[in-house]
């Protein structure tokens, strides 16, 4: 099976040799002839939800969207950061949706709809770094539970984005009516909101949701047996590898369909003092790092610390070009092992 990387090479081969025709069908607005014609690339990487424009400075614009979904915004902004540079005096390419610029109108579920219509209700949450909000718009009545959420989630990515909706916004809760005697905003002005409170909090500025990063930790095994039953506590971008506690694997089943990998390396840390356990891990990802930049063959998620060895996990956009620079690696490797994410995968040492 071809990797992600693979994949995404050549479709940004494809890409470059047809993005004249591209910006040709744009601007005759023939969309569904472009659609056509796009989404049989992008399924050769795989199956994506996109969206197509011009900026009014005239730059065309591909928007590849994970909705959501933890992996796909790994590999979408993998995906983005690989596009060739001479597309980009053309071109502008994001890894989720941006917002929008103008003013926003939709029509949706039978009904129009602007950002002005929405009234938000904002409370900061600051040990969080999040925003709950509670939202009442006459414009929702009528609809199921699931349609208030859709066309609210449609209009929260046009008011602040995709990254700024998926890192800064806490609870949501849909309003029968406005609050009383309490201070609303209009979705219009959500985003500006959201900047005077990154800076007033003194919060993190993320580019986009890979870079938030989730602690946890994991009771205790009275006598751990497999690989990463040890662990106690640690740290991850890659949310959907915490599934694994519930057994859930189907995120990594169709990962594996689009020539991407999870993986993680591990040593024994008995040797290593307890305080220093995370710095030494910390020094060891650095090394691995440096190694990785120019190949981009893999992107560090994260790392745990168990009772009796340490982890480093990846996701791995061509496991064997990984396992190839890992097996070249020069530097203080002595007892450090490669295992694939999937249980039955054998270990490899390094």
């Amino acid at each position: 099976m071809e990797s992600f990387k693979t994949r995404v090479n050549n479709f940004w081969k494809a890409f470059c040799h047809e993005e004249e025709g591209y910006r040709r069908l744009l601007d005759e607005k023939r969309h569904q002839e472009l659609i056509e014609n796009l989404t049989g690339h992008l399924d050769e990487v795989m199956p994506i939800a996109f969206e197509l424009g011009k900026s009014d400075t005239g730059v065309y614009e591909l928007a590849l969207t994970g909705e959501g979904d933890n992996t796909k915004c790994f590999l979408t902004n993998y995906w983005v950061k690989q596009a060739p540079g001479e597309l980009l005096s053309t071109w502008n390419f994001y890894s989720a949706r941006p917002r929008s610029r103008g003013n926003f109108g939709i029509r949706m579920l039978d009904r129009d709809v602007a950002l002005e219509d929405i009234f938000v209700y904002p409370s900061i949450q600051k040990e969080r770094a999040k925003i709950d909000i509670a939202v009442f718009s006459k414009k929702l009545a009528g609809l199921d539970r699931n349609e208030k959420y859709s066309l609210l989630f449609v209009c929260l990515d046009a008011a602040i984005g995709e990254t700024y909706t998926e890192c800064y916004i806490g609870e949501i809760e849909i309003l029968d009516s406005k609050k009383l005697l309490t201070k609303s905003i209009t979705m219009a002005e959500l985003y500006q909101y959201i900047e005077e409170a990154i800076a007033a909090n003194s919060w993190n500025r993320f580019e986009n949701p890979c870079e938030v990063y989730s602690g946890y930790q994991v009771p205790p095994r009275e006598n751990p047996i497999r690989l990463r039953e040890d662990i106690l506590f640690g740290g991850t971008a890659g949310r959907d590898t915490l599934k694994l506690y519930q057994n859930d694997d189907t995120w990594l089943t169709e990962s594996e369909k689009w020539g991407v990998a999870f993986g993680f390396l591990f040593y024994d840390n008995s040797g290593v003092p307890r305080e220093k356990v995370v710095e030494y891990r910390a020094a060891i990802e650095d090394e691995v790092l440096a190694l990785l930049t120019d190949s981009q063959a893999a992107q560090i998620l994260g790392g745990a610390t168990g009772s009796q060895n340490s982890y480093i996990d990846f996701i791995l956009y061509d496991e064997d070009e990984f396992l190839d620079i890992m097996q070249a690696w020069e530097g203080n490797k002595q007892g450090i092992r490669y295992r694939n994410f999937r249980e039955e995968a054998a270990v490899i040492s390094l």
